[in-house]
């Protein structure tokens, strides 16, 4: 049993259409720009299924997308099996009617909850014969599978489910406060009081508080003299608590790390640490609570931790989904956070003319797909379009040699085509055999994508099946037997062919003769001995295909010279990938 939909109508960057966000697993990742949307998601459940009823909400008109429509949240929760029977039967006033349906819904997988909350920001009639329609009125709705619950809805809303939010900017002044209006306060209330030491810390707590009235009784003697006299005060006493209850003293519970031997107040500890304790003191507050669900929601988890520990932390995420009745969504702009997670786990909050849209493929094959996505690609998933390429000489070429291309070649003064200005991911692929794994996912996630592999992709007989499967996702025709046609039609689906064979062989002899001291007349005798030009280079610098990617950068940068792939990525930068000649 878990949230499976929620659905977002009118609600600040959501327009009155509205968005469908699902919800595969027991653990998902919003990922995306900042202002995309992530964080009124995040509200929206909230709104829901927050500490505040959700009938009596109030909305301002900057929460309406549209002032003149209503707002609408709807929450899905399905996936409810018979093992789930018995908890939900303990939900308040369940009729004798629901529990049969419950029965036979379980058994043909029908069985659902849904919360919907409807809220106009001001109803006007246009005459006196025009009434409000039902869908245009507020209102606050259970469904328990088609059932309607009418009374103590509050009651069964707290029932189902339980969230709690940790909001982007964690202050453990107001996380970690012991108030009763708090989730940390209510853990560590709850956690006191159904303590078999309870009785015993009540019985301390009241001997101590004799001993401090003794050891002030003839200061609060001499205070009562002057008291009586210019005010009705009949008594003073000095207490810890008022009426010796050990609960009143959490109001005055610290923190303490300990790091060596030396012992640090919380206030004084690194924001990292800060973060760390309050997200995990939050988990255990949640999975403190009783309801049958509960939702932990975690803004930007990785704020202010050291990249090892964001890889942990994401493990750590996935094993708080491993209590069954845990549902764990995250917002993140970490790769190596992302890394964690399957594609059809992961929600892409995108933003188009000022409307928030959600993007994802919960049907993508968790099994296909997962050892494709890893810390060095995820950035996939965050990019508005894509350039797919081999491998490290080509990531290490474009991600350089970007910033060295002017927009405009006759303009000193042009800006560069610093693919980051434009949020374009260069995403190695590793294998091009793995090319159309990748398509699939860009194209899951409507992200637009182009290509650039060697020209052993339509040469090589042991890449022909990776061909044609290629061909056959993107629209074009695989054909063998004329080279020149195939070219042109990938090329027509974005996918460029270098027919010059590897990226080094955009780089003419004297080229090469210029960035490294050597002869033409020795750099050609390297060539001719090695079938892969890639291994010439190896040999020409003596060095892997990652470092004289970096040394060939570095020469143009250093020298201020225009290079070989001037041109190439100055399409890449405008979109022009057609008309792209390599």
């Amino acid at each position: 049993m878990r949230i499976t939909k929620l659905v977002i109508k009118n609600y600040r960057s959501f327009d009155p259409v509205g968005q469908e966000i699902l919800f595969p697993a027991v653990h998902s990742a919003l990922v995306g720009k900042n202002n995309a949307g992530k964080t009124n998601i995040f509200n929206a459940l909230n709104l829901v299924l927050g500490n505040k009823n959700p009938a009596y909400l109030r909305f301002e008109e900057d929460d309406y997308f549209d002032s003149s429509q209503p707002i609408e949240i709807q929450v899905l929760i399905s996936d409810i099996t018979a093992t789930d029977k018995s908890q939900i039967f303990s939900i308040p006033n369940l009729t004798k009617q629901q529990q049969g349906a419950l029965n036979s819904k379980i058994s043909d997988g029908t069985a659902d909850i849904t919360f919907l909350l409807r809220k106009n920001y001001e109803y006007i009639p246009q005459d006196d014969s025009d009434e409000e329609s039902e869908s245009s009125q507020d209102a606050f709705e259970i469904k328990l599978w088609g059932f309607n619950v009418f009374r103590k809805k509050e009651d069964a809303r707290k029932s189902v489910i339980k969230m709690l939010m940790v909001p982007a900017i964690r202050d453990y002044q107001d996380e970690l406060l012991a108030s009763k209006w708090t989730a940390y306060g209510q853990l560590m209330k709850e956690v006191l009081e159904n303590s078999p030491h309870y009785s015993d810390i009540k019985t301390d707590l009241s001997n101590l508080n004799i001993k401090i009235q003794q050891v002030f009784e003839t200061e609060k003697t001499k205070l009562l003299e002057g008291a009586r006299i210019v005010s009705y005060v009949d008594d003073i006493s000095f207490q810890l608590t008022k009426d010796n209850s050990p609960s009143e003293l959490l109001r005055n519970l610290e923190i303490f790390i300990t790091e060596g031997s030396k012992k640090f107040n919380i206030e004084y500890v690194g924001t990292g640490t800060q973060s760390a304790i309050i997200i995990g003191i939050l988990e255990l507050a949640l999975k403190n609570k009783s309801s049958k669900i509960k939702l932990f929601c975690i803004e930007e988890p990785e704020a202010f931790i050291h990249p090892h520990g964001i890889r942990y932390l994401g493990s750590l995420i996935k094993n708080i989904s491993k209590d069954q009745n845990t549902q764990i969504l995250v917002s993140t702009h970490s790769l190596s956070l992302t890394a964690n997670f399957s594609p059809n786990e992961i929600i892409r909050v995108d933003k188009i003319d000022g409307k928030t849209v959600i993007k994802q493929d919960v049907s993508i094959s968790n099994t296909h797909f997962r050892r494709f996505i890893h810390q060095d690609n995820a950035e996939i998933f965050f990019s508005d379009r894509v350039l797919f390429i081999e491998g490290s000489t080509e990531k290490h070429l474009f991600g350089n040699l970007d910033k060295l291309t002017k927009l405009n070649p006759v303009d000193p003064n042009s800006i560069n085509c610093n693919f980051d200005r434009i949020n374009l991911g260069v995403i190695k692929l590793d294998s091009v055999d793995s090319i159309v794994n990748y398509v699939k996912i860009a194209k899951a996630f409507g992200i637009p994508y182009s290509a650039i592999v060697d020209r052993d992709f339509i040469d090589d007989p042991s890449k022909q099946n990776k061909c044609k499967e290629l061909c056959l996702e993107v629209g074009a025709i695989y054909q063998v037997s004329d080279t020149t046609k195939l070219i042109s039609d990938l090329k027509s689906k974005n996918i460029v062919i270098n027919s010059k064979g590897e990226i080094e062989d955009i780089f003419s002899n004297q080229e090469i003769a210029n960035i490294t001291g050597k002869q033409i007349a020795d750099i050609q005798v390297v060539k001719a001995k090695h079938a892969k030009i890639s291994n010439a280079f190896k040999e020409i610098f003596s060095v892997g295909k990652a470092e004289y990617a970096i040394v060939i950068a570095d020469f143009y940068s250093q020298n201020a010279q225009t290079h070989p792939l001037d041109d190439i990525i100055r399409k890449i930068y405008n979109n022009n990938i057609l008309n792209i000649s390599i």
